[in-house]
């Protein structure tokens, strides 16, 4: 199994995946995958998965990170961009993201996400 170690959200709900996965079968990987130096994938795990899958050749783009934290941040940012989240999965996606980064800060955490108040960050931080 691969390193989804850059991954916050849940997977996708077997509907959302066949679709993705019958896209991509047609137009193939609009949006490259998101790998670190070392060829962690920070975005794009499901594209990866769908084309090992299919048998077609993913795309990537190698980005440069400095330390895990910007790994965590960018991670999250392409994420939150992409999905529509509901009040209780960005909740939760605050409690994961806080393990894994406990030292971004309450407001900044709350920008990433959108959507909620650093009052709520710091509430779930206290949890």
């Amino acid at each position: 199994m691969p390193n989804r170690k850059y991954q916050f959200l849940p997977d996708y709900l077997p509907d959302k995946y066949d679709t993705l996965k019958a896209s991509i079968a047609e137009s193939g990987v609009e949006v490259p995958i998101v790998v670190d130096q070392e060829g962690n994938v920070i975005d794009g795990f499901n594209r990866e998965q769908i084309c090992g899958e299919l048998g077609i050749s993913c795309p990537k783009e190698v980005r440069h990170f400095d330390c895990e934290a910007d790994k965590f941040e960018l991670a999250l940012r392409l994420n939150c961009r992409r999905r529509q989240l509901n009040r209780k999965q960005k909740r939760d996606l605050i409690s994961v993201y806080l393990s894994r980064d406990p030292q971004i800060a309450d407001n900044h955490l709350a920008e990433i996400i959108g959507g909620v108040s650093k009052n709520t960050v710091a509430e779930i931080r206290k949890q």
